[in-house]
């Protein structure tokens, strides 16, 4: 009887007390990664290291900052043709050869210097064949850098062949792979190397003052009814005539027209802007002229037919017309417009959410040549030339859910946008669009 008489007891308190085990706050999911001091730890590959073959591509992600000086070593390898190091001045990364250094590789789609800040992934294709041993030094264990290191990958035509993350902290000094056989150990080790990895924010794309635009319709206290932006939004419903961007850049989203004002809406869940085929937001210009730029939105269109315009801008500021840059869909095919235009398949699904990211390469050749998009995760399309035509649009103001014309409305719903003066690092684009999936309830 004792058994049920504490059960009975125990089933008693709860309901008294409301419990649920629902009711509990997860526990939060805490991130690691190993910071190498600089002095006498870096990571020794197992099994005598990993035998790469020219053509290979070794990926390093890693966490911005200064690293270490006197030519600190990223990778250790048993020929130079394909190792690097961070300078003399620790100011930059360079690419060692048998035949010489070259002093300008590409970091994360940008020429050295190292980013102060961040997550990034260093990209390098192999020159010839070889033994890579060392990660963080050289094989002899000198020349070592303090920065952290989170994960390492070498791909060979298109497929991970070796991938050890090095961000299990209760795997202690040896990291296990998740792909191939090679396990990385930390030599001088100590269970003080992990830091707590804060979890991402859009935030952290604009610390160093990067132009862009950040809006949350999830968080209300951004959301206005009118386009001064007095009325505070409270309610399911309500018009949305101003949203404040979270960017730190004053790029607010407004409508001072009522009949043309979308709404917000919510179902408890998830928050949205509501366009009714006829609503849309006007934005301070911002990102012009021939600087990157990246531009990431969870939407829903609705419309069964006709383009819808997601976001809509010009290339130049003040009176006059200049080259548009933009996003728009139709059921059959996406359009990215950047001094021109690209369309690219799959076609969207009526109804469904999406994530989808784009990035316009212009620094690099100005065309709509450099695009790449990526759709729920996935690349879609990477430099694709098909369009050719220059479209002009009115300067000085951008637009969501329309074109600069006040046409092709979008009929649907904006769940998040956020858009900087860059091309993302393959980390921070997994994160930003991580975090934009999450915003629209979409599964990457």
């Amino acid at each position: 009887m004792r058994p049920a008489l504490t059960n009975a007891l125990t089933n008693a308190i709860r309901e008294a007390l409301n419990y649920s085990t629902t009711n509990l706050e997860p526990e939060p999911v805490i991130n690691y990664v190993a910071r190498l001091n600089g002095v006498d730890q870096y990571w020794q590959l197992s099994d005598g290291g990993i035998n790469t073959l020219s053509g290979d591509v070794l990926e390093i992600d890693f966490i911005g900052g200064a690293l270490n000086g006197n030519a600190s070593r990223i990778i250790g390898a048993e020929s130079f043709a394909y190792s690097c190091d961070t300078g003399t001045d620790a100011s930059s990364i360079r690419l060692t050869r048998m035949t010489g250094k070259l002093d300008d590789i590409e970091i994360d789609n940008l020429v050295t210097p190292i980013p102060s800040s961040g997550n990034h992934t260093l990209s390098l294709n192999t020159l010839s064949d070889g033994s890579l041993r060392v990660l963080g030094g050289l094989l002899a264990g000198d020349r070592l850098i303090d920065t952290a290191l989170s994960n390492f990958r070498v791909i060979r035509n298109g497929t991970v062949i070796n991938e050890i993350p090095l961000t299990n902290k209760a795997q202690d000094a040896t990291q296990l792979p998740t792909v191939g056989n090679v396990s990385a150990t930390m030599i001088g080790y100590t269970p003080d190397v992990w830091e707590v990895v804060q979890p991402f924010t859009p935030l952290s794309l604009f610390i160093n003052g990067e132009d862009g635009i950040w809006l949350d319709p999830s968080d209300l206290s951004t959301l206005y009814q009118d386009s001064a932006m007095t009325i505070p939004v409270t309610s399911d419903g309500d018009p949305i005539g101003g949203i404040r961007d979270k960017s730190g850049n004053n790029n607010h989203a407004t409508q001072s027209n009522d009949s043309a004002r979308p709404i917000y809406k919510t179902d408890g869940t998830l928050h949205w802007i509501e366009f009714n085929g006829s609503s849309y937001l006007v934005m301070n210009q911002f990102i012009t002229g021939n600087n990157d730029r990246s531009f990431i939105v969870g939407y829903q269109s609705d419309k069964p037919s006709g383009e819808s315009f997601l976001f809509d801008a010009c290339d130049r500021v003040g009176s006059g017309a200049g080259e548009g840059w933009g996003l728009s869909s139709e059921v059959e095919s996406f359009f990215v417009r950047v001094n021109g235009f690209a369309s690219f398949s799959p076609p969207q699904v009526l109804n469904s959410v999406n994530v989808i990211a784009v990035e316009f390469g212009l620094s690099i050749g100005g065309s709509v040549n450099n695009t790449g998009v990526r759709l729920n995760g996935e690349q879609v399309l990477l430099s694709n030339g098909s369009g050719t035509t220059v479209e002009t649009r009115v300067a000085g103001s951008s637009f969501l859910g329309s074109s600069s014309a006040s046409t092709s409305n979008l009929d649907g719903r904006i769940f998040s946008v956020i858009s900087t003066t860059s091309l993302l690092s393959a980390p921070t684009k997994l994160d930003v669009e991580s975090y934009v999936a999450k915003k629209a309830g979409v599964a990457l």
